[in-house]
């Protein structure tokens, strides 16, 4: 698969995974009355559990042949899908036996030991570790609120973690005790861990996604939700497990202080140039 190919598939992975956000699409004065009306905004982050995923290579010389064979098979089909060549699909399939072969014995050859592997996902099971015993959500609630009110003027308040205690929790804010708050900012932590292609030994985005979600208070309407995702630094899968995953740690961390610029900034801030 060549270099360029790669890059336009990758692209479209990580596009796919976070879509635009609302205010984007808006114009001028639907952002300005979505605005108008936020008033006093209580924060509330999610408690549950995040859901690590992650993109691992291919282990040892069968699950290299196997996974080989799937991408000698497809590539020249989806190549000729998108080549501005008549019949290119057809094409395509005519040739993806021969490079499913090529494909196979190419990936036993080149695909990773299972020790590498195995050692890699235990200096990554072990940040994550890390991670969780250390989950900081609280800490990093109360520094969104403290960088939102600085770079804002709305008034923001941190509220206590009770509520998203399950993923589909689906929370009547009218019925809790939510004196002086008129708008609820949910931030659900859906997700995170390493993106990369379906290859022998991909390149890797560390990530973090969140679910955003702003609810008016007295009557538990939705007003808007979006999906925020930071994306970190792109390495081998072996690299993020070295010396007991310290960079992917370091890199899932480092994630957290762009996330929460990005929502303020898209949810508070940001006003389109044009009407669309």
């Amino acid at each position: 698969m060549s270099l360029l190919f790669k890059s336009i598939l990758l692209i479209q992975l990580l596009a796919g995974c976070a879509s635009t956000p609302t205010t984007y699409i808006m114009t001028s004065a639907e952002t300005e009355e979505l605005r108008s009306d936020l008033g006093t905004i209580g924060v509330t982050i999610s408690t549950y559990p995040i859901k690590s995923t992650f993109t691992v290579p291919a282990k040892g010389w069968w699950g290299g042949m196997k996974r080989g064979f799937i991408s000698g098979a497809t590539t020249p089909v989806l190549i000729g899908f998108v080549a501005p060549v008549p019949g290119g699909t057809f094409l395509g399939l005519i040739v993806a036996p021969f490079t499913a072969i090529y494909g196979a014995i190419s990936g036993a050859r080149k695909s990773l030991s299972i020790d590498e592997v195995e050692s890699a996902e235990a200096g990554l099971n072990h940040a994550l570790d890390r991670l969780r015993a250390e989950d900081d959500r609280q800490t990093s609630l109360a520094e969104f609120v403290r960088l939102a009110e600085a770079r804002t003027a709305f008034k923001f308040v941190a509220l206590p973690a009770q509520a998203l205690t399950h993923r589909d929790d689906y929370v009547r804010y009218s019925d809790l005790d939510q004196k002086g708050i008129d708008t609820i900012l949910e931030l659900r932590v859906e997700s995170g861990g390493l993106w990369g292609m379906n290859e022998l030994d991909p390149p890797s985005v560390a990530f973090i996604e969140t679910r955003i979600r702003l609810i008016r208070a007295n009557d538990n309407e939705l007003i808007l939700e979006d999906n925020q995702i930071c994306l970190g630094a792109r390495r081998k899968y072996v690299d993020w497990g070295k010396n007991n995953g310290q960079l992917f740690y370091e890199e899932i961390l480092g994630c957290i202080p762009r996330l929460q610029e990005k929502v303020i900034e898209d949810m508070f801030l940001i006003f389109p140039l044009a009407t669309p």
